[in-house]
């Protein structure tokens, strides 16, 4: 068996091992290939920084990565390990590790990241004997949403480009939020300022995928989440948040208050390199 890039594998072959390797996972995976291949691309997947393991001709393992900036550095993003059941415990995440490690540092970059299930702790284990350690607890919301408060709130349309001050992905969205991955989308995502009639300032903004009523962010200074959500209501009445740091305790307590569910969490992990 070798490792080896996969830049030059077919996307068909990866998401047929991606979706080996998760068979039985915690929550039911997306089977469509153009679904992966969206996805990948949205998150900036480099294909020629992330590593498979072959046995002779056959991809048995994969370690996809994202390359990205965050404060002046350049991150890299696993976005998806797996290893087919027959292939584990032979150490191929670590043999994969080592070699994308050797990379990276080539690459001049300095963070790796991940995210992980918190009920996982086989996969945790593994990536603590690599040099992740848990960072920040992630938290994922989906359901219906209770009929909006105010009915009169207005929407305003705004680019996405104007809520993109730098090239720097900073701030409490996990790497598939940033707005990076957002502008990567293309037109699929939609942002919008909420307004009260006769007011002019805003409470705040979300930005969402209204086809699958993915909400990606949402901010309100003030703290007006009843105002920001009526907003929302107007366009879906169910909603999927990812990955809300369990530190915006407001915005979790207004979800909790709305009976939305908490449907998963997961750990972020990280090392330097």
């Amino acid at each position: 068996m070798e490792v080896g890039s996969l830049a030059d594998v077919d996307i068909t072959t990866l998401v047929d091992c991606f979706l080996r390797s998760f068979a039985g996972y915690f929550v039911q995976l997306p089977t469509e290939v153009t679904y992966w291949e969206d996805r990948f691309g949205d998150s900036g997947v480099d294909y020629g920084l992330s590593f498979g393991v072959f046995d002779t001709s056959q991809l048995v393992g994969f370690m996809i990565h994202c390359i990205g900036l965050e404060k002046g550095q350049k991150v890299a993003f696993n976005t998806g390990t797996g290893v087919l059941p027959a292939y584990r415990g032979q150490g191929l995440v670590d043999q994969m590790m080592a070699a994308a490690k050797l990379k990276f540092l080539d690459e001049g970059i300095e963070v790796y990241r991940l995210e992980v299930i918190d009920q996982n702790t086989r996969a945790i284990r593994v990536y603590e004997r690599i040099g992740l350690h848990i960072k920040r607890r992630l938290k994922c919301y989906q359901g219906h949403l209770t009929e909006a408060t105010e009915k009169q709130i207005k929407l305003v349309e705004v680019p996405l480009a104007s809520f993109k001050k730098d090239a720097d992905n900073s701030g409490p969205y996990a790497w598939d939020m940033s707005l990076s991955s957002i502008l990567r989308a293309g037109d699929r995502y939609r942002g919008y300022q909420v307004f009260r009639p006769g007011e002019e300032k805003s409470p705040g903004y979300f930005i969402i995928d209204r086809e699958k009523a993915h909400l990606a962010q949402m901010e309100t200074p003030s703290g007006d989440w009843d105002g920001l959500f009526s907003g929302v209501w107007q366009l879906v009445h169910s909603i999927k948040i990812n990955n809300i740091d369990a530190g915006r305790t407001d915005l979790i307590q207004w979800l909790e208050s709305a009976h939305v569910p908490n449907v998963i969490d997961q750990f972020e992990m990280e090392m330097l390199l």
